[in-house]
């Protein structure tokens, strides 16, 4: 029986991005002046990552191409809203204005309450939109603002409830344009095995 080692560089690159972000999280909670909400914060990203780690790991080993390019949407969705927030944080009067550090830490915080509002609310959209085969640029695009204005009402009540809206819009939109670039490899690889 031969060793299989499909994917172990994935497996390695997805391993060493963990543990980085992982240390990086830990150094933010130790801080002398963090507070409660930053070490909460921090310790809920490290954790959030430590999972996405390992989704990553079961994916790379035992699942389809389609299904791998479909997480990676799934993960690089929330990138959209989070990068989107931290620049529109970071050029509002009173912010750390010019830290690239405040940019950073804004939008990995960020990116983790997206990739949770991913996993709680837009998952069991997409697997609802996909059983019945929805899912579509407009579809995508009005999921995601549903749900952004849902996790706008959820946590933060009417502040920010227009923005959250709009950044889960261009989430939903990031996505359907990373899940239809794989279904057009997927059509054209069936197209020329026939």
């Amino acid at each position: 029986m031969a060793l299989n080692l499909r994917g172990s560089w994935r497996l390695r690159t997805i391993g060493i991005v963990a543990v980085i972000l992982f240390f990086v999280l830990a150094t933010l909670a130790n801080r002398k002046n963090a507070d409660v909400a930053d070490r909460f914060a921090a310790v809920t990203s490290a954790v959030f990552f430590i999972w996405l780690f390992c989704a990553g790991v079961l994916l790379v080993r035992f699942c389809k191409p389609h299904v791998i390019r479909t997480f990676v949407a799934f993960i690089v969705a929330p990138l959209v809203p989070a990068l989107l927030y931290a620049f529109i944080d970071s050029t509002t009067p009173g912010s750390v204005e010019g830290s690239i550090l405040g940019f950073f830490v804004t939008a990995l915080v960020v990116y983790c309450y997206a990739g949770m509002a991913t996993v709680v609310l837009a998952l069991p959209a997409f697997l609802v939109l996909n059983r019945f085969h929805l899912v579509s640029w407009w579809s995508s695009l009005c999921a995601g603002a549903v749900l952004g204005f849902l996790f706008a009402e959820m946590f933060f009540g009417r502040r920010n409830f227009w923005l959250l809206g709009s950044l889960g819009a261009l989430a939903g939109l990031a996505f359907w344009l990373i899940w239809r670039a794989q279904r057009r490899s997927i059509t054209t690889d069936v197209a020329r095995e026939e």
